[in-house]
């Protein structure tokens, strides 16, 4: 990853470049005058010590350190409206939540309440990203390490990238911080550099969470797919059952049972089954009921006369 001084080095030559081919050649003389004179680095600013007091608490697992810094530091406006700054707002808690699982350090069952207690307050950011929703199940896993959702919370180049999002944001949005010049900014979010491991790391996280996802949205569109063909192959023997009973064909009780086994994963009463004239759970009338088995137990071949309106019981 490019250091602080490798940037300037590479923004300079960049403006001496533009500078030389517009014909400012005096400009481009004083600029670089200027540029040796420079001190190599600037004495460090109240901003970079909060950056680091930041920074010890999260690598520590202080979520009380850190929030109180947080809410003390970030802009109140940046808090409410920004959705980047509220997104790794969240993702910081769900850090904070399972430091003491990744670590074996701290209190797990409290770090858990915190990460509850916080979600309840934050029905607004979920709603903004549905994928965080998906948290709300965390508190509730025993192994979230194992957990597909979740264990890939536990892997280092996860807490490595929410640490430099973190930054990253510290540098732009703390109150004091001076403002990023626009062609530092314009630098920085479009250079592309093959060699640079930063950028290859992000390369290679944002292939693993889209495989994830994939792999993901795979399994539950095969689980659906199977639940579709099951309830269309039942649909087809309740057609089937329903042609038979009209044309006056004989249905018998294990069949009926045999459907509704499958329909609702649970047989039916065994009163149905030995015969005796009481209603299904199945939300028909009783007196039906009774009519379908006093044609099935005396042979008859007519159909049987359903009572648009039946008396009540």
């Amino acid at each position: 990853m490019a250091t602080e001084e490798g940037v300037d080095k590479e923004l300079a030559a960049i403006i001496s470049e533009y500078l030389t081919s517009r014909g400012y050649l005096q400009t481009v003389a004083a600029f670089q005058t200027e540029s040796r004179r420079r001190p190599k680095r600037a004495p460090p600013t109240q901003t970079t010590a909060l950056q680091r007091d930041f920074i010890v608490a999260f690598e520590c697992g202080k979520r009380e350190t850190f929030f109180k810094l947080w809410n003390g530091n970030v802009p109140q406006e940046t808090l409410e409206r920004d959705q980047t700054c509220q997104n790794l707002e969240f993702n910081l808690s769900v850090y904070f939540a399972i430091y003491p699982i990744r670590t074996g350090t701290g209190d797990r069952t409290r770090s858990l309440h915190q990460f509850t207690g916080y979600l309840s307050t934050r029905s607004t950011v979920l709603s903004k990203n549905p994928e965080l929703s998906a948290y709300y199940a965390l508190p509730y896993v025993p192994d979230p390490t194992s957990h597909p959702s979740f264990k890939k919370l536990f892997t280092e180049s996860w807490s490595s990238d929410l640490k430099s999002r973190l930054l990253h944001f510290l540098k732009l949005s703390l109150k004091g911080a001076s403002q990023q010049p626009v062609l530092l900014s314009l630098y920085l979010t479009n250079k592309v550099s093959p060699t640079s491991e930063g950028s290859a790391q992000e390369v290679v996280l944002l292939r693993e969470q889209l495989a994830d996802s994939r792999r993901h949205y795979s399994e539950r569109l095969a689980e659906i797919q199977d639940s579709y063909h099951t309830l269309v192959g039942i649909a087809l023997e309740l057609l089937d059952t329903l042609e038979s009973a009209i044309a006056g064909r004989q249905v018998t009780p294990e069949s009926i049972q045999n459907i509704c086994s499958r329909l609702f994963g649970s047989s039916l009463p065994d009163a149905v089954a030995s015969g005796r004239h009481q209603a299904w759970n199945c939300h028909l009338h009783p007196a039906t009921v009774c009519h379908f088995h006093e044609r099935q137990y005396t042979g008859s071949s007519q159909s049987p006369h359903l009572d648009p309106h039946p008396l009540p019981p």
